[in-house]
């Protein structure tokens, strides 16, 4: 049986146009399978409220990917009036499957480069808005970190009904509960051939290990961090503080309540990484909240030098340095956001352009304030990220797709402005070519 083209459950087609569907025993509402050229509401003889379960099978008939020449797409699949909705939706950087609510209720988005295709995918969003928990899952692969607890919220009123619209795509087996499923639960409706089958489009795929020793040649650089004269060349962008002690530079937001996109801090190292390089240092989060992130073979795009005076001033917005005028990739290894908990990626893109070109494991876990090791590596167009021996991200640039691989450049370190931190022991090392470590990916087709 392939599961690229056959839903490995028996389904019928129904046409519930105009149809009138039945309580069934147990907790479920069902519609085997649609496919049609127009929306169509159907009532629910179980009602949606407080507690829920939405799930259903996808079926993507090509690949879905970003790029340059992508135009903004996507629609509704389902929408329960004033309650929620399930949308496929794509931008030239990213894309992806949202559970959108209704206002003062939570969203739940996912953002991945791109799905393979043509292929069945299976959702589900289940919630308990009174303790504060919404859950999604693709596969049976979380796409939020389990037991995330949110603000509770309140539902106005028993939805008992859905519209469906399969004027693009095809739904199969979509289910409705009135209760809250764990992951047990959502894995008993997905077959085992399934399971873990976009795991590494999710960031959820074990990489492997990612050992510097393997990988570190001769020493370029070395600064310890440790005192205000290591980075007397550095320059910070954004409202940002450097402090020193105990060996450690810590880096901070002096507007960490900036309402809006200001408030966020860039602090740039003035020497050139080249083409190739091993990256080390090592990192310790203060505090839970924040997001952490490395911009790397960062230069004009006309050319120019990063840190060029005649550049597009830059204050640590983020539209500066995706979407301004230079090119650069950048990988995030901690992400702990106020209003955006539970993330289960990091994320590596690629600038001018945001492009999202690959999803890995968590790099530092929420909450997390042990000291941590980082290797970036960069050879040609492989891109590593080790945090700890252990590789949370493994992608190869073309140079086709995205455009270009970069090549040297200026690196920095950027905190988002709930952040504090602190580095030390920051290396730039010539790589060496061992036997691969980690589980080379390549981007999506």
């Amino acid at each position: 049986m392939s599961k690229d083209s056959v839903l490995p459950t028996p389904v019928s087609a129904v046409d519930i146009a105009g149809s009138s569907l039945q309580p069934q025993t147990g907790p479920w509402t069902s519609i085997d399978a649609w496919q049609g050229e127009a929306p169509v509401t159907v009532g629910l003889p179980r009602s949606l409220g407080e507690t829920g379960t939405v799930m259903a099978w996808l079926r993507l008939d090509a690949p879905i990917v970003n790029g340059p020449d992508v135009e903004t797409d996507g629609g509704t699949l389902l929408e329960f009036p004033d309650f929620g909705k399930v949308n496929v939706w794509w931008y030239r950087g990213y894309g992806g499957i949202v559970w959108e609510t209704a206002e003062d209720m939570p969203d739940l988005p996912l953002e991945v480069p791109g799905f393979p295709g043509p292929q069945w995918l299976h959702f589900c969003y289940t919630w308990d808005a009174v303790s504060g928990s919404l859950d999604g899952y693709i596969n049976g692969t979380p796409i939020r970190l389990p037991g995330t607890q949110i603000a509770p919220w309140k539902t106005t009123r028993p939805v008992c009904e859905v519209r469906i619209d399969t004027s693009r795509w095809s739904i199969a087996g979509l289910q409705v509960s009135d209760r809250r499923l764990d992951r047990g639960d959502v894995l008993a409706a997905v077959p085992s051939i399934y399971r873990g089958a976009l795991d590494h489009t999710l960031g959820a795929q074990d990489l492997g290990t990612l050992n510097p020793d393997d990988w570190r040649g001769a020493t370029l650089f070395e600064n310890a961090l440790s005192t205000p004269s290591d980075i007397a060349g550095w320059r910070m962008e954004g409202p940002g503080a450097v402090e020193f002690h105990e060996g450690w530079m810590r880096m901070r937001s002096l507007t960490p309540d900036t309402e809006g996109k200001e408030g966020h801090i860039v602090h740039w190292c003035d020497r050139d990484l080249p083409a190739d390089f091993l990256l080390e240092f090592e990192v310790r989060i203060i505090g839970t909240r924040g997001l952490n992130i490395i911009f790397f073979c960062a230069k004009g795009r006309d050319g120019r030098d990063a840190l060029d005076p005649t550049l597009s001033e830059r204050t640590g917005v983020f539209g500066h340095y995706t979407g301004g005028d230079i090119n650069c990739y950048h990988v995030s290894y901690y992400a702990h956001t106020p209003g955006v908990g539970g993330r289960t990626t990091s994320n590596l893109r690629k600038n001018h352009g945001f492009y999202l070109v690959d999803n890995g494991p968590i790099g530092i876990p929420p909450g997390d304030t042990g000291i941590h090791h980082v290797a970036l590596l960069k050879r040609g167009g492989t891109i590593r990220l080790g945090i700890d021996g252990r590789c949370v991200m493994d992608w190869h640039d073309d140079g086709v797709h995205y455009g270009p691989v970069f090549g040297a450049g200026k690196m920095s370190l950027r905190q988002m402005k709930w952040t504090i931190a602190e580095y030390r022991n920051l290396r730039v090392s010539q790589p060496v070519a061992p036997t691969l470590c980690c589980t080379s990916q390549t981007q999506m087709p």
